[in-house]
């Protein structure tokens, strides 16, 4: 199950990192420098980004922490949701926007 729960959190997370991304090349083809950008995308995209994460979090808690019987079956995907997007977020706020700056400052040079 922790797998299935693994799988889950590649989808939220992608899911995450397109949204972000995806404002940033938009800002891009509107004539925003890319610094703008970014920080753009870091301000108009935090809010849905953590309401993604918060509410899947809240509604995996009680799979994670109910004590009744036959959900140490099901205890390990949330486990693995929780605690694996709680981490992924703050690379997704963080990592994902250095890897576009990255990417494009490339794409100039080569261009």
């Amino acid at each position: 199950m922790s797998l299935i729960g693994l799988m889950v959190l590649v989808g939220i997370v992608d899911n995450d990192a397109i949204v972000k991304v995806d404002f940033i090349l938009q800002a891009r083809k509107r004539g925003t420098p890319l610094r703008e950008a970014i920080r753009l995308a870091g301000e108009k995209r935090l809010r849905p980004i953590v309401m993604n994460t918060v509410t899947t979090i809240f509604g995996m808690l009680p799979m994670m922490i109910y004590p009744g019987t036959g959900t140490e079956f099901y205890r390990p995907l949330a486990v693995a949701v929780i605690f694996g997007l709680a981490f992924a977020t703050a690379l997704t706020l963080v990592v994902v926007p250095v890897v576009v700056w990255v990417m494009e400052k490339a794409d100039g040079e080569r261009g």
